[in-house]
């Protein structure tokens, strides 16, 4: 199964929108989409859909220091 049929079998069951999420989150309900497909990362609707859900997103990587957008 995949990160979306993951996330939102567990959407609907707990009856929860992700234009909801996207409101929670102050963002627009095309960037929920988008981190419920696995193609973006976003911390705070990842928190927020585990928070409503239960559903855990695997852990964020660092980036190693010398491919930091700061040291460019």
């Amino acid at each position: 199964m995949t990160q979306y049929q993951e996330v939102m079998t567990l959407l609907v069951k707990h009856n929860i929108t992700q234009k909801e999420i996207a409101a929670r989150a102050g963002v627009k309900p095309a960037a929920v989409s988008i981190v419920v497909h696995g193609k973006s990362r976003s911390c705070k609707i990842e928190s927020i859909i585990t928070e409503l859900t239960g559903y855990q997103f695997p852990p964020f990587k660092q980036v190693p220091r010398t491919l930091s957008a700061a040291n460019n």
